[in-house]
């Protein structure tokens, strides 16, 4: 086993992974990936990688297929990511590294989604592969591949939310805590480079909201009163649409009709 790893650990640093490179049951997988350019983490994996480490790609390898309600990037079948760890050579008894660039998200989603099927002896590599970098440790070029691996999924997996069930826990007033990793100045409103400044709060409607900074702070107190009107005047035509057209209040319009203005 990998020295100071256990399943309570997230992170591992890179002299801890230095230390016992040579052991057989580890597979080492490198996530970089831009949300702006998709070809871009492949292109550095070329340029520089560590020893072994396979490459996957978060659109082609973990996330699954898109469609009108999914988002960008939505989770992939459990046998679809089964037969994927299988052919990254992942077995129930590989001790699985993940490390990219930047803040980690992408390898954060591949710890995660490994540990959703069952499999906890997976790791984050603690700075990326620049912390690898730092150290002065040997970085390849050629691409690398694993024989196959015999992972097995345990269907006792984690619990997920989808936004119907969010939608419904909100209607009813239901407690829950839910955390958006995005960064605060996405989450504030205050900048998109991704995507475009909506909000979904129906199950099959998309509702546009077009707000300023003011009302950006208090997004939160909207929702609700969004999903309330949305629920009321749902139907087949058109989502209402949710403009605001005063500092603290939201105007809906619906099929081209006034319903009303809200108080945030």
């Amino acid at each position: 086993m990998i020295q100071n790893m256990n399943n309570k650990k997230i992170l591992i640093t890179a002299k801890d992974l230095f230390n016992d490179y040579n052991n057989s049951e580890y597979i080492v997988i490198d996530t970089r990936f831009s949300l702006f350019d998709s070809s871009m983490g492949q292109d550095e994996y070329k340029t520089g990688h560590l020893p072994g480490a396979i490459y996957v790609n978060l659109d082609e390898d973990l996330a699954g297929n898109i469609n009108q309600y999914s988002g960008r990037h939505p989770l992939p079948s459990i046998d679809k990511l089964t037969q994927r760890f299988r052919d990254w050579g992942i077995s129930n008894n590989s001790q699985v590294i993940v490390y990219d660039a930047n803040n980690s998200a992408i390898a954060a989603r591949l710890w995660w989604l490994i540990r959703w099927l069952g499999h906890e002896d997976v790791f984050i590599l603690d700075g990326g592969i620049e912390s690898w970098k730092k150290e002065n440790y040997k970085l390849e070029t050629s691409p690398s591949s694993n024989d196959p691996g015999d992972f097995q999924a345990s269907r006792a997996t984690k619990k997920i939310w989808n936004s119907q069930l969010i939608e419904s826990w909100l209607r009813d007033d239901i407690p829950f805590v839910l955390l958006d990793a995005r960064e605060k100045s996405r989450f504030d409103g205050l900048n998109e480079p991704i995507d475009k400044i909506d909000v979904w709060l129906g199950k099959e409607k998309e509702i546009d909201v077009y707000v300023d900074q003011d009302i950006y702070k208090t997004i939160k107190k909207a929702k609700k009163k969004l999903l309330k009107v949305y629920m009321k005047y749902e139907g087949p035509i058109e989502a209402p649409v949710i403009k605001n057209q005063k500092v603290g209040k939201l105007t809906v319009v619906y099929d081209q009709e006034l319903i009303g203005e809200y108080d945030l």
